[in-house]
């Protein structure tokens, strides 16, 4: 009985460090490309830039190709 519970503990712990390192996968993966250039256009805003929309789309795609 014993060897039973160790076994079954075993795999909970292994099952709990599998969703952990998921979660933390998610949590830490590069945003896709869209999400990034509106993460940047929201930061620029915030920060008072704001020059036209066709130079705030280019300055967006070169810090994004920047950061990648």
């Amino acid at each position: 009985m014993k060897n039973q519970e160790t076994v079954t503990t075993a795999i909970i712990a292994a099952l709990g460090g599998m969703v952990a390192g998921a979660a933390i996968a998610l949590l830490f993966a590069p945003k896709n490309g869209e999400s990034l250039r509106h993460d940047i256009k929201h930061f620029l805003k915030k920060k008072g830039i704001m020059p036209k929309e066709r130079d705030l789309d280019e300055l967006v795609d070169e810090i994004a190709r920047q950061i990648k």
